[in-house]
């Protein structure tokens, strides 16, 4: 099946719009992205982030794929929608929402319950709710954040960052391990490279630009020796339109 690896490049993509980059990770934005895997175009990802409810500090972060005609038959879309509220400055997930189109029994949801310290699997089940949690999605504007706030994001220290996906509780160590310029097509940008780094089997690495609040540009998901899925930045970020659950 293609979607799985497909899924891990969408998501592991996150957005700011350019205008606002001083307003940092979550200033809402529509971005363009386009996806290959190896020499193969699969087709495109629009990411959005956008006010949520009547709260100013909740947010809805959303992301659709749109596979090209040869490819929907075998993937379908894929969506990925979180919706969060932020408070002291962290990321406080209330759900997630995992959806393909051609695989019902892959979609799924998460509700968090920070009250009583629990999150809840749409396929059954609940766990503990681990301090500071966040979901397969949101988990990227957390990431930047965490390079947003640094004095220099050239030279930090791995990060481990703690997310819910599906039934499990996992840990990302994430770095920083180089830096430069490159272009893309939507154009030419500085980087910095970040890595996860704690799973020598899955590979994940992205650039991105610091000049837009970290904005990823160029991301590349491999797993063991399978060919590399690459997506890239085709169209700067713009103002999202209104956002609806």
């Amino acid at each position: 099946m293609i979607n799985k690896p497909l899924l891990t490049v969408l998501t592991a993509l996150m957005g700011v719009l350019p205008l606002a980059a001083s307003a940092g990770a979550l200033s809402p934005f529509k971005a363009v992205y386009e996806v290959h895997r190896g020499n193969l175009g699969l087709g495109e990802a629009e990411f959005s982030l956008q006010p949520w409810g009547d709260r100013p500090e909740c947010m809805a972060y959303r992301a659709e794929a749109h596979p090209r005609a040869l490819i929907r038959v075998f993937v379908g879309e894929i969506s990925d929608k979180s919706f969060f509220c932020v408070e002291d400055g962290r990321i406080r997930v209330q759900t997630f929402q995992h959806w393909e189109e051609n695989d019902e029994e892959d979609s799924y949801e998460l509700r968090f319950d920070w009250d009583k310290g629990t999150v809840s699997y749409s396929h059954g089940g609940s766990m503990k709710l681990p301090a500071d949690a966040v979901d397969p999605f949101s988990l990227h504007l957390a990431a930047r954040q965490w390079l947003e706030n640094v004095e220099d994001p050239k030279n930090v220290e791995p990060r481990d960052f703690v997310l819910i996906d599906e039934d499990e509780v996992k840990t990302y160590r994430l770095a920083v391990t180089d830096h430069g310029r490159i272009k893309v097509p939507a154009g030419e940008f500085d980087y910095v490279q970040i890595e996860r780094v704690d799973d020598p089997k899955r590979k994940l690495r992205f650039l991105a630009a610091p000049s837009l609040a970290f904005l990823p540009i160029r991301v590349e998901h491999q797993k063991r020796d399978d060919p590399v899925f690459k997506t890239e930045l085709v169209k700067l970020p713009e103002p999202p339109t209104a956002a609806t659950e």
